[in-house]
């Protein structure tokens, strides 16, 4: 499967990207003070917006934010019995998900509004070149995959990067391009052979993010944790 496909389907389906999340690996709670640049690769303590920190309840994000302006309607995956809905601020949306009986936590947010901060600083308006220097880059694989800039990578095999990753390609749909980081919760098993892993690694958990780029600009940006596939 491309990991190409799998984030533009994540841009045109956003709640099935979490609703098979594998629970291995806890989520890493500490949160980086806002705009600090840290040198190191995108991993879950990127998971922020202001001071909300994914994992975190409605109630807890409601004492920070305030009222959201509208709350959606709790719906329910049949396959699963796990209930989500949206709830909506100016320039943010919030996606809550209960998970086996879990209570609700924060699992996917979309930033498209500049009055929000989400990981390292960044906001809607910056400029591309702002994104790619807060993530370190070794561009150890280019032209590996056709029309994807690698920008790092713990490997590559065929026409897929495997995670920890950092991408840049074209959205072919907007005109635009897609700025990706994508970083498991938990490290990969390291006894396993590097072609299970290849085969495996969607179906385990991961922390996400997308930069949507236009005209050279930050449009929005897409948190999230789950798993890549069911």
């Amino acid at each position: 499967m491309k990991k190409s496909s799998i984030i533009v389907l994540a841009l045109a389906v956003l709640l099935l990207l979490f609703v098979f999340a594998s629970q291995r690996g806890d989520e890493k709670a500490a949160s980086p003070e806002l705009g600090e640049a840290r040198s190191g690769i995108f991993d879950a303590n990127d998971l922020v917006v202001n001071d909300v920190r994914f994992g975190e309840s409605p109630e807890e994000i409601e004492k920070k934010l305030g009222k959201p302006k509208s709350v959606g309607q709790v719906e329910t995956i049949p396959a699963t019995g796990d209930e989500y809905y949206a709830a909506r601020y100016d320039g943010l949306e919030l996606w809550f998900f209960t998970e086996e009986g879990n209570s609700r936590s924060l699992r996917f947010a979309v930033i498209t509004g500049p009055q929000y901060a989400g990981p390292r600083g960044l906001k809607v308006g910056d400029a591309k070149e702002a994104v790619t220097a807060a993530f370190p880059s070794s561009h150890d694989y280019e032209g590996v995959i056709p029309g994807v800039e690698i920008l790092y990578a713990a490997s590559v095999n065929e026409d897929v990067a495997l995670p920890p990753s950092g991408e840049i390609e074209r959205d072919e749909s907007a005109g635009g391009e897609i700025v990706s980081y994508i970083c498991p919760i938990s490290p990969y098993e390291e006894e396993t052979d590097i072609e299970d892993i290849y085969l495996d690694y969607v179906y385990l958990e991961h922390a996400m993010l997308w930069f949507e780029i236009e005209d050279g600009k930050v449009s929005q940006i897409h948190l999230a944790q789950g798993a890549l596939a069911e």
